[in-house]
């Protein structure tokens, strides 16, 4: 319970907070809470320019919110339907790695859906992604590089659905896994993140490193990296580069989490609307 204070107080002082997304927040916490104490870990994810938020539950008992979900889901009157691409993804992970249930803020910004975190086969994966022009490169560059599996992959509930996941970048070292990364961006025909960025990772020298992509019907959303328990000096280097540093602003969040916390991941995404950087906590 203490958890759950700490986060929604974290939550309330954001600038986007309506009365609407209190309510959508009550009522999805209302779901959620019998299960935040046992066998459950609490998530976050928060832009270093706090634009948008996800708040977020884990279990490694798969039943546990999977059955939690689909009433809340039924509750609130999403889309049905999804519900089917869930238990594809259930059958998927089979009963392997962790799932997440998630939910969204922003300012533009309120969307659920669900995670699968552990190791999975990568093919099957890319069977909940929408088919575009997108997807058959992303799949040509995996099947060239021999690479076939997930570490993470998931859904949205949006009204316009995406479909996300995430794969280990193989490179010896931080250098070759930000090659990696630019290869990935040509074959996708995007581009990569610019070399200052690139550069901050390099010199952290961070030992593992992922590439995440995010879906929609029209082919790639959203391209990034996550770096796990990123450095202090990184984060700071990597918000002066992204130019809108919001390193007050995330010490007073943090802040308002306590100490009771540990940072997971950090992610770097490139959107239509530009580079964004998320800090993804977990509350202990």
């Amino acid at each position: 319970m203490e958890s759950v204070i700490r986060m929604r107080g974290a939550l309330m002082s954001l600038p986007f907070m309506t009365d609407d997304k209190e309510g959508l927040l009550r009522q999805w916490l209302g779901q959620m809470r019998p299960f935040m104490e046992e066998q459950t870990t609490l998530l976050n994810s928060t832009a270093f320019n706090q634009s948008d938020v996800c708040w977020g539950v884990e279990s490694s008992d798969h039943k546990l919110l999977a059955n939690r979900y689909a009433e809340f889901v039924k509750m609130a009157g999403l889309n049905a339907n999804e519900l089917k691409v869930f238990k594809k993804g259930l059958q998927i992970g089979g009963g392997e790695g962790k799932l997440q249930l998630f939910l969204e803020l922003g300012e533009s910004l309120q969307n659920t859906g669900w995670a699968l975190s552990g190791m999975y086969p990568l093919g099957q994966t890319l069977k909940l992604v929408p088919a575009s022009t997108h997807r058959d490169q992303i799949e040509a560059w995996y099947a060239q590089h021999e690479a076939d599996a997930a570490v993470l992959f998931g859904r949205s509930l949006a009204a316009d659905t995406y479909s996300f996941f995430a794969t280990e970048l193989f490179g010896a070292n931080a250098r070759e896994n930000a090659e990696l990364h630019i290869s990935q961006a040509k074959a996708l025909n995007v581009n990569p993140f610019p070399e200052a960025l690139l550069g901050v990772l390099i010199e952290d020298e961070p030992a593992y490193m992922e590439s995440f992509f995010k879906f929609g019907k029209t082919g790639l959303l959203e391209m990034g990296l996550r770096i796990p328990n990123p450095s202090e000096q990184m984060m700071t280097k990597l918000a002066l580069v992204l130019g809108n540093s919001g390193l007050d602003g995330m010490a007073a969040y943090e802040g308002s989490l306590g100490n009771g916390f540990e940072k997971r991941f950090l992610q770097i995404s490139r959107r239509s609307t530009g580079i964004i950087a998320h800090n993804q906590y977990a509350l202990i």
